[in-house]
């Protein structure tokens, strides 16, 4: 601050000190110390200062000296805790901006550049090898009469069975893959009497196995980042399936029938439970549809009587315990660098 922006003026103390001091600057503020000023001195601040009393008007000398004045050392305290509330708030606001930053940098939870993040994944090590095993259930395939038609109706129905399958998989975002598989399925085909009165007169078992193989590819998202220990997850995919008949009823039969085939799509939702960075597994239930295998030109057939009912489609339910085994080494989060403020 150069010399032209004191004013200076000097003057008797009227307690018979024989200095007093003052200074001014031209944000208003005031450095003084505590000699020479009396009860009644009045220090009023403007464009030109001047340090005026009650008793007398004369000139007074400026100087710098801040030492022994209370109302001065308050003020600075003051403004000195606002600059620090100030430090405080912008600490608050950029820390987790840099976390924030750092974590998108270290694993994208969106793909910015297709080839990078998304054609490159599939080339990295984050791939996964799984085998799957559980249980499956169809809706009913035919409705019909009875050969007596005072017997009343009966479905055709497969019995709960099983499926076996694996596959493989690629994690290619933060909380995104992809992975494709084949399941080979087995159930019993039964007649189940079907006149809402619980008899059980038109029933036959084991007329038939009814076996199925399928193809699937599907879209895996994770609800949180992939490596998480307990995970959340559901898919959405496109499958192939192959219907094949073993007769063991002249009831029912396959022969003169294509081989029925049908493209569907599948739901799946689960949860992964991650044991180590290596092994994990997967309890998950499949949604399903596709064609009737016993609706068309060149359908499997059943000769039980008149068909009541023929959907097109069914649907089926399966539930599978998968091992999974992940390939690569587990990556170490990055460490946030603590961000600090020096306060003068």
């Amino acid at each position: 601050m150069g010399w032209r922006h004191w004013q200076r003026a000097r003057r008797a103390p009227p307690d018979g000190d024989s200095s007093a001091a003052l200074l001014l600057d031209r944000r208003g503020t005031s450095y003084a110390n505590s000699e020479g000023f009396g009860p009644n001195t009045n220090i009023v601040i403007g464009r030109r200062w001047r340090i005026h009393s009650h008793d007398e008007r004369t000139p007074l000398l400026v100087r710098s000296n801040r030492a022994g004045n209370p109302f001065l050392t308050g003020l600075e305290r003051m403004l000195k805790s606002r600059w620090q509330v100030v430090a405080l708030i912008c600490s608050l606001v950029v820390t987790p901006t840099i976390a924030n930053a750092q974590a998108a940098d270290s694993t994208k939870a969106q793909a910015q550049d297709f080839v990078r993040d998304v054609l490159r994944a599939l080339l990295g090590p984050d791939w996964n090898l799984f085998a799957a095993g559980g249980a499956t259930k169809s809706e009913r395939f035919l409705l019909q009469q009875a050969v007596n038609p005072s017997d009343g109706q009966r479905a055709l129905q497969s019995a709960t069975g099983f499926d076996i399958g694996g596959g493989a998989g690629v994690d290619i975002l933060l909380r995104t893959g992809f992975r494709a598989s084949y399941t080979y399925a087995s159930s019993t085909l039964n007649f189940r009497t079907n006149n809402g009165d619980g008899s059980k007169a038109l029933n036959i078992d084991d007329v038939g196995t009814l076996k199925s193989q399928t193809l699937a590819l599907e879209l895996i998202h994770y609800m949180l980042p992939w490596r998480a220990a307990i995970n959340p997850y559901g898919t959405l995919g496109i499958q192939g399936t192959w219907w094949l008949l073993h007769e063991k009823s002249p009831l029912v039969t396959g022969i003169g029938a294509a081989t029925p085939f049908s493209v569907s799509p599948l739901f799946s939702f689960g949860v992964q439970f991650k044991a180590t960075h290596k092994f994990s597994a997967r309890l998950e239930a499949t949604l399903s549809g596709g064609r009737n295998p016993f609706t068309g030109n060149r359908s499997f057939r059943s000769f039980a009587g008149p068909v009541i009912d023929e959907p097109t489609s069914v649907n089926r339910t399966d539930f599978r315990l998968a091992a999974v085994y992940h390939f690569g080494k587990s990556k170490m989060p990055s460490a946030t660098p603590t961000v600090t403020h020096e306060h003068e």
